[in-house]
């Protein structure tokens, strides 16, 4: 008995451990998801689809789409070799990008709602939506 009472607690500590790992894991930032816009936006200005520049870089399609989503952090590396792709410096895909809030907390609720429509929006009319602000507030 005291043989698979300590194999389960083996497991259970394991799985606690994994866990544990798991929520404390980062998820992407606004910042990410700016980055992934700008990845798009590169593509399209270039002409290319999602695939085709997956499969330059030799990930998957739905790794690319993910880093465009802003779902999945782009690393430095790939970052580096996104930016070489596109004949782009990889500060390029930071510049101008305004300081957000740290947390949602920080936003009113009109700012919120507009940050989330604004994110469900397409790339133009969010280019469209940015031009529009610039233009008002300079």
């Amino acid at each position: 008995m005291r043989s698979r009472t300590a194999y389960l607690t083996a497991i259970w500590i394991t799985l606690m451990k994994s866990a544990q790992k798991n929520a404390t894991r980062k998820r992407a930032t606004d910042l990410d998801i700016a980055i992934g816009a700008r990845v798009r936006a590169a593509r399209k200005r270039a002409g290319l689809s999602q695939a085709d520049i997956a499969g330059k870089l030799e990930i998957t399609l739905q790794q690319f789409q993910k880093y465009e989503k802003g779902i999945n952090r782009i690393s430095a590396a790939s970052l580096f070799q996104i930016a070489d792709f596109f004949e782009l410096s990889v500060l390029d895909f930071y510049f101008d990008i305004p300081v957000l809030p740290s947390s949602a907390s920080e936003l009113s609720e009109s700012e919120a709602m507009l940050l989330a429509a604004f994110r469900r929006a397409d790339f133009e009319l969010q280019d469209a939506v940015r031009t529009l602000i610039f233009a008002a507030v300079t």
